[in-house]
């Protein structure tokens, strides 16, 4: 889907895995899409599935969510997902998050499936009262204008984290995961 353009609406984008039956999922995944948000409150919502099925997984979604929104992108349900989304002026209301939040990410859905391995590159980032509110650790930020002293809420430091102001925030490196480590530190570490 390209040049998809949303205006005031309470859920600009809502995506849901279908129910498991019989021992098959019925999936939202390897989707591409492309769209533009103004004045919606919640810009994209990865919700839960209504049962233990698979999450929303494997999309990608370019473009920009912002003005007037509560929430830019609210992922409750889903991995590996990679977003290219500019979020900006994410400031407006008290719900469906008490602060405006321009990505929300949950550890994991509601029956236990990680939110793990979703990526978010290049995406700019300005005017919101809050950029990222993360609870899942496995998050990847690559390049963009993300800044820190505006993370809260979930508390979790995403995996990779590599771009943003200097000024504003340092770059952080995720440890090594196999392997021996660096000489003079501890095994695992960089």
């Amino acid at each position: 889907v390209r040049g998809l353009y949303v205006k005031n609406c309470t859920e600009a984008l809502a995506m849901q895995a279908g129910p498991k039956v019989a021992g098959y999922d019925s999936g939202c995944w390897y989707n591409d899409i492309e769209l533009f948000v103004y004045a919606c409150t919640r810009g994209i919502w990865m919700r839960n599935p209504p049962n233990a099925a698979s999450g929303v997984n494997r999309n990608t979604i370019t473009g920009r969510v912002g003005q007037e929104c509560n929430t830019g992108l609210q992922i409750d349900s889903g991995v590996t997902n990679t977003i290219r989304v500019h979020f900006e002026g994410i400031d407006d209301y008290t719900s469906p998050n008490t602060t405006p939040t321009a990505v929300k990410i949950a550890n994991s859905d509601a029956f236990g499936a990680d939110n793990n391995d979703n990526s978010f590159e290049g995406c700019f980032l300005e005017g919101n009262t809050r950029d990222l509110d993360n609870a899942n650790p496995y998050t990847r930020i690559i390049g963009g204008s993300w800044t820190a002293t505006k993370f809260g809420g979930g508390g979790v430091d995403p995996l990779i984290m590599i771009g943003g102001y200097p000024s504003i925030m340092p770059t952080i490196i995720p440890g090594l995961k196999y392997g021996e480590g660096v000489a003079g530190y501890p095994s695992g570490y960089i």
